[in-house]
This record gives structure tokens, C-alpha cells and sequence, in this order.
């Protein structure tokens, strides 16, 4: 099975997990960053995030695979775009799926789209 069909047992995280110092993952995003194999991916949003600072307490991130690249797109709670960025020469091996990031006071969560956290 596909790891991204299994992406609908996550609906709500008890356990997060530093990546970096300021930076954690949902049990959703960290079974994504190893089942697909996508560390790079969190790193990648993870310097956007931390570049961005406190500006911004929730961020859609739209990911889709691309030719040659995988194209992050980041969303503010308005709507409104962000930031993008393109990885040249990583490509995860699923069309197109959805993260979600908050800033909880301390660190940055990443999550699933239908996680929520405490």
C-alpha cells in the first residue's frame, strides 16, 4: 500500500517530534518525512518557516511533484500566497498532497491537513 493512502488514520496528534530546534512534526508529518522518504522536504519547510518568524500562526503548504522538482507553495490563514519555492531534482512519489504548520508560542508544528493538535 501507498504511504499516502494511509494518511487518513492521522486526525490527531499526542506526540510531537523535534526536527530542529524550533521545529516539530505531528505523528502525521513524521510518518510522511519516513514513509516517503522526504526528510528534505521537512528541512525545506522548515527554513521557510523559521525565515518567515512569528508573522504568520498558520501556513497551508501545497506540495506538488513537477517534472524535475517539487513545488512548495505556502498559504496564510487569509488565503493569500505566502512565499513558493521549487526543489530542483527531489520529487516525492505522489502527485500532489497538503501540510499544514502553526506556530504553537514555542516552535513551529508541521502537520497533516486533517491533524489537530493540542
Amino acid at each position: 500500500m501507498h504511504w499516502s493512502e494511509q494518511l487518513h488514520q492521522f486526525r490527531c496528534s499526542t506526540n510531537y517530534w523535534p526536527l530542529v530546534h524550533g521545529v516539530e512534526l505531528s505523528d502525521g508529518a513524521r510518518y510522511v518525512m519516513r514513509a516517503a522518504h522526504a526528510r528534505w522536504l521537512m528541512l525545506v519547510i522548515t527554513r521557510e518557516l523559521l525565515d518567515m518568524g512569528t508573522e504568520y500562526w498558520h501556513l497551508r503548504m501545497l506540495v506538488t511533484r513537477l517534472l524535475n522538482s517539487t513545488h512548495i507553495k505556502f498559504i496564510d490563514a487569509a488565503g493569500s500566497n505566502v512565499c513558493c519555492c521549487r526543489v530542483q531534482a527531489q520529487m516525492l512519489d505522489a502527485r500532489k498532497f497538503e501540510l499544514r504548520a502553526a506556530w504553537t508560542g514555542n516552535s513551529w508544528l508541521i502537520m497533516l491537513s486533517k491533524e489537530d493538535f493540542r
